[in-house]
C-alpha cells in the first residue's frame, strides 16, 4: 500500500507492505553503510541463474528488512529506506493473460526482487528508482512483478508483464493505493510524463501482436491488454480470495463511504482512492492483522460465543485454591473439546491480508520537512502482523542489534538452492518473533490476550513518544549531525532490544499456559 503526502495526517509519503512466505524464510534488519567499489567491478545478481551487471563506483547507505542468502553478493530488500529517503520493497506479483503469455517469453535472466536493493543502493528519488527498474527490465527481462517506490515528495506503482514490458503510474498526492497479487494499472498516457512511465514498446508491442486494436479512440488500457484478471483459475488460484477480496477489504476499511461491492471484479475498483480521513502509519499496519472482522468472510466470527474464553486465556489466579478448583471444574468440558487448540482466525483456506505466513510487515514514513536520517522511519514487524510489535527504525541509524542480523537462507534442504530456508536459531530476532506467532496462531484462544494487547499498548507508547524523540534528534542535528545519528541509533536499538525482551518473556508465558491447558484434568 502507499499514500501520497496530502492523504496522510502528518504530510508524509507512506509505503507499507506485508511479505508472506514460508515461515522459515528468516529476515534480518540491517543498517548498510555507503560503500565504494573498484572500477569496472561486476556484480552477480542471484546465486544460480543470476545475471552479471556492472557495479557502480559507490552505493548508498540504507536501512532494510533483508532476505539474506548464504553465498550471494547482493540480498533482497523486502523493504527499506536509503539515505535519501527513497523507499522500496519487494513484489507481490501479478499474472499475464493467456494471449499476452503466448507473445511474451519467460525471462530467466530477470533480476527480480534484487532490483529493490539496487534501487536503495543507487537512487536519490522515487522517479529515478522507477526508471532504474524499467532499465533493468528492458535489458534483463520482466518476471510479472509489481513494486511501489516512494520518496518524501511522490510515490509510484510499477507493474510488468513478462518479456520486456512494464508500466508505472504516480499515486496522486491526495490518494492511496492498495495492491495485491494482480495487475491494477488501467488507462495510461505515456505522453503525460509527470504521472506515467513505461517501456517504449508498451503500446506498439500490444498492437503488433494483436493484443490491442490499432488507432483506437479509447485510451490505452494496460490491465485489459496484458493482465489475467479473469483467467486466474488456470493457475489453480482461488478467485476472489487470492487478490480481489484483499483489495476490496483494504479500500473498504480506509474509505468505507465508497461502499464497494465485494462481488464486483477488481477492475471496477478505483486504482487511486481518497481516504475518508487522513491516514497514519498505524492505519496501514492495522490492515496487516485484518481477518475480515464483521463481514460474511470472517469464518472465525461465525463460531464466536460457544466457548469460555476466560478459562482458556489463563487469566485466572492459579495461586488461589478456590479459584483453581472452580476453574478446573468448569473448564473440563471446554478444554476436553479442544479449546486450547483453537487456531487463530487468520488460519484457513483463504489468503487474507492478515495472513499467518507474513514474515515481515512494515510501514515507511518519508518526510520532506526533516533531514533524511530522521525523516525516514521504518515501522518494522518481523513475523505475522497481529502478533508482532513494530519497531521504529530510523533510516539514518548506523547499526542494529546483533539479534536482528542473524538468520540466513540456504541452510537446507540443499545449500545450493536459493529458496532453501532458514533453521531455527534462538539468537535470531526473527525466529524469536516467529516463535511467538506460531504459539499464538496454534493455541489462539489460550494465548492471544498475552500478546496482541501487549503489543498494542507498547506501540501506543511509541507513537506517544515519537514527537519528543524527533524533537531531540532535530535539535541535536542542528548542533552536530553525528550526535543526532548516535541518538536515533541508540533509540531504535533500545526499542528493538526491548521488543525482543518482551517477545522472549511472552514465549515463557505462552509455553506455561499451553502446558497447563494441555495437561490431563
Amino acid at each position: 500500500m502507499a499514500a501520497g503526502k496530502a492523504a496522510t495526517v502528518d504530510g508524509s509519503v507512506m509505503v507499507a507492505r506485508s511479505c508472506d512466505a514460508l515461515g522459515d524464510y528468516a529476515q534480518q534488519v540491517l543498517a548498510v553503510p555507503r560503500k565504494k567499489h573498484e572500477p569496472r567491478k561486476k556484480l552477480k545478481v542471484g546465486k544460480l541463474e543470476g545475471s552479471v551487471i556492472d557495479q557502480v563506483p559507490e552505493t548508498f547507505a540504507y536501512l532494510g528488512v533483508m532476505s539474506v542468502v548464504n553465498g550471494e553478493e547482493i540480498h533482497t530488500a523486502q523493504g527499506g529506506i536509503n539515505e535519501f529517503q527513497v523507499c522500496a520493497g519487494a513484489s507481490s506479483g501479478g499474472f499475464v493473460s493467456r494471449r499476452a503469455e503466448k507473445m511474451c517469453p519467460e525471462m530467466p535472466t530477470s533480476l527480480g526482487d534484487y532490483r529493490m536493493t539496487l534501487v536503495l543502493e543507487r537512487c536519490k528519488t522515487a522517479r529515478e528508482g522507477i526508471k532504474l527498474i524499467g532499465e533493468f527490465t528492458e535489458r534483463y527481462g520482466a518476471r510479472t512483478d509489481n513494486y511501489i517506490v516512494g520518496d518524501p515528495n511522490e510515490v509510484w506503482l510499477y507493474e510488468e508483464f513478462r518479456g520486456h514490458i512494464w508500466v508505472a503510474a504516480r499515486v496522486p498526492d491526495d490518494c492511496y493505493v492498495v495492491e495485491a497479487n494482480t495487475c491494477r494499472i488501467g488507462e495510461v498516457n505515456l505522453n503525460d510524463s509527470k504521472n506515467f512511465m513505461g517501456s517504449k514498446e508498451l503500446v506498439t508491442f500490444a498492437v503488433e501482436n494483436g493484443l490491442s486494436e490499432p488507432h483506437s479512440k479509447n485510451p490505452f488500457n494496460v490491465m485489459k491488454t496484458y493482465s489475467a484478471q479473469n483467467e486466474k483459475a488456470k493457475y489453480g488460484l482461488a478467485v476472489p480470495e487470492y487478490d480481489r477480496r484483499r483489495i476490496w477489504r483494504g479500500i473498504s476499511l480506509l474509505s468505507p463511504s465508497l461502499n464497494l461491492d465485494h462481488e464486483k471484479p477488481v477492475e471496477s475498483y478505483p486504482l487511486f482512492v481518497k481516504p475518508d480521513r487522513k491516514i497514519t502509519p498505524r492505519d496501514f499496519l492495522a490492515l496487516f492483522s485484518d481477518h475480515y472482522e464483521g463481514t460474511p468472510f470472517d469464518a472465525y466470527g461465525r463460531n464466536r460465543g460457544q466457548y469460555t474464553p476466560s478459562v482458556a486465556r489463563g487469566r485466572a489466579d492459579w495461586s488461589d485454591e478456590t479459584t483453581r478448583t472452580k476453574v478446573n471444574s468448569e473448564s473440563r468440558f471446554h478444554l476436553n473439546k479442544g479449546l486450547q487448540y483453537q487456531l487463530a482466525p487468520i488460519w484457513g483456506t483463504e489468503r487474507i491480508i492478515g495472513t499467518p505466513t507474513s514474515v515481515a510487515n512494515w510501514c515507511a514514513q518519508l518526510r520532506a520537512r526533516m533531514p533524511n536520517a530522521i525523516g525516514g522511519l521504518l515501522w518494522t514487524g518481523l513475523g505475522e502482523g497481529a502478533t508482532s510489535g513494530h519497531v521504529p527504525f530510523y533510516s539514518g541509524i548506523t547499526n542494529t542489534p546483533e539479534a536482528y542480523t542473524i538468520g540466513c537462507q540456504g541452510h537446507y534442504p540443499n545449500p545450493t538452492e536459493v529458496l532453501s530456508g532458514s533453521i531455527y536459531d534462538e539468537k535470531s530476532a526473527y525466529w524469536t518473533f516467529r516463535h511467538v506467532s506460531n504459539l499464538v496462531n496454534l493455541f489462539y484462544t489460550a494465548t492471544k490476550d498475552e500478546v496482541i494487547p501487549v503489543w498494542q499498548k507498547w506501540e501506543d507508547d511509541l507513537y506517544g513518544l515519537q514527537p519528543s524523540i524527533e524533537k531531540s534528534a532535530l535539535e541535536l542535528f542542528e548542533k552536530n549531525p553525528s550526535l543526532a545519528y548516535d541518538f536515533i541509533t541508540s533509540y531504535s536499538n533500545w526499542k528493538a532490544t526491548e521488543a525482543l525482551d518482551m517477545a522472549q518473556s511472552m514465549i515463557r508465558r505462552l509455553i506455561t499456559i499451553i502446558a497447563h491447558c494441555n495437561s490431563p484434568l
